[in-house]
């Protein structure tokens, strides 16, 4: 993902990149005028995370272009920061109303701390417009409704759009994707709504590579491992609404789900660092860094991964079986957790128990568990899953060597 600086001016675009490099932003497209910038959007819009432009400049300048995508709903999800030094600053609030596509101006001349600050406020400003929370289930529940009505201020939503079928969303994508901010999904179960052909899984995963779905989440409502076996893989956390309290259940969800969105900007920037401090095995730089990180969204199933490897890294074993484990909690679907724990846990038959029912086709979760099930001295349950690894694929050789060597 790319920000494209337009500015006519070649020192001001190299001032710019060497900013962002020190914000730990790029890479960086460059376009020396309105006319160049959209031909490179048009060229890698869905690789275009940001856009950044002066206000004067040949050709078209940076009030037209902003005008100009803003008929596009292509462009929609992309913030537009204008710089400027002409804007008169009592003409601040008049000028946003006349352009409501521009979502935040910086003024010459700035500060490194000035331009971050600009960037998360425009970032921010282009979020609250996805004001739509889509519901895919049979009714919405009064409590989220209620939760909604009584909350508006406090939330980034203001509606929600109720549907029953991938084939009624596909058709709300293609006239309000642009508001849409988050999809809560009833799964297939005792007469639920999705997963009941694989049309709508397929849908469902097509839409996740768009770059609408790539950056919605789908939350998923239910965890009961046959209810959501259809659509594990297409939902970043799943939730169980209790048979009480649903009120203060779906109040807490709204809020998680509206910070997330507002901050996402901030999420993905900090999730970068810290993942490439990751890879330079500088744990002590990653932790630094990822207190922030884990504020803004702890309840991302991806950000305890990255915390648990912090603590392995630096040799807290307990800290990472624990981060471990709440990413589990989160995404009880995701593979790599479970085989972390059975590597360091020791509670290693019901973490086996839990990750053959989530992950019940993941060759390496399955070897994991039987490993795990041969140390605690349960061999049948391990001589099982060997015998599910080996029928899905017989050269597995780890598998083999392990269900000979139980089987002698």
């Amino acid at each position: 993902m790319a920000i494209l600086i337009v500015d006519d001016e070649a020192s001001t675009r190299e001032a710019l990149r060497n900013l962002l490099d020190r914000l730990g932003h790029g890479p960086v497209l460059e376009a020396k005028n309105g006319e160049e910038g959209l031909r490179v959007l048009t060229a890698s819009g869905a690789r275009i995370r940001m856009i950044v432009a002066d206000w004067e400049m040949p050709y078209m300048d940076g009030l037209t272009l902003v005008r100009t995508i803003a008929e596009s709903a292509e462009y929609n999800l992309i913030p537009f920061l204008l710089i400027t030094s002409d804007l008169p600053r009592a003409r601040i609030e008049e000028f946003h109303r006349e352009n409501p596509r521009l979502d935040h101006h910086l003024f010459k001349p700035f500060r490194l701390k000035a331009l971050a600050d600009a960037m998360n406020k425009a970032a921010r400003h282009r979020a609250a417009a996805r004001e739509a929370l889509v519901y895919l289930g049979r009714e919405v529940p009064a409590e989220l409704s209620a939760a909604l009505g009584a909350k508006a201020r406090t939330f980034a939503w203001r509606e929600i759009l109720h549907i029953k079928g991938h084939e009624d969303l596909e058709a709300l994508i293609a006239t309000q994707g642009r508001r849409i901010g988050a999809v809560l999904l009833e799964p297939r179960a005792h007469g639920g709504t999705f997963g009941r052909d694989a049309g709508e899984v397929a849908w469902l995963a097509a839409f996740k590579k768009t770059p609408l779905g790539s950056v919605t989440p789908v939350v998923c409502l239910g965890r009961s491992p046959l209810e959501i076996r259809a659509v594990r893989t297409q939902c970043q956390f799943f939730v169980d609404p209790p048979a009480e309290h649903r009120d203060v259940f779906w109040t807490g969800l709204l809020a998680r789900l509206s910070n997330r969105l507002a901050a996402s900007w901030e999420i993905e920037l900090l999730s970068s660092q810290t993942k490439a401090l990751l890879q330079n095995d500088d744990y002590k730089g990653a932790r630094k860094n990822f207190a922030a990180l884990f504020a803004l969204d702890e309840f991302n199933s991806d950000v305890c991964l990255m915390a648990a490897d912090i603590c392995e890294g630096l040799g807290d074993l307990e800290g990472a079986c624990r981060h471990f484990m709440h990413a589990t909690e989160i995404n009880p679907c995701m593979p790599r957790p479970y085989i972390k724990l059975l590597a360091l846990s020791t509670d290693l038959s019901r973490i086996a128990e839990t990750a053959v029912q989530f992950c019940p086709n993941n060759n390496d979760v399955l070897l994991a568990a039987a490993v795990a099930w041969q140390k605690s001295n349960e061999p049948l349950k391990a001589l099982e899953v060997l015998k599910q690894i080996l029928s899905a694929q017989p050269a597995h050789k780890a598998a083999k060597e392990l269900f000979d060597g139980m089987s002698k």
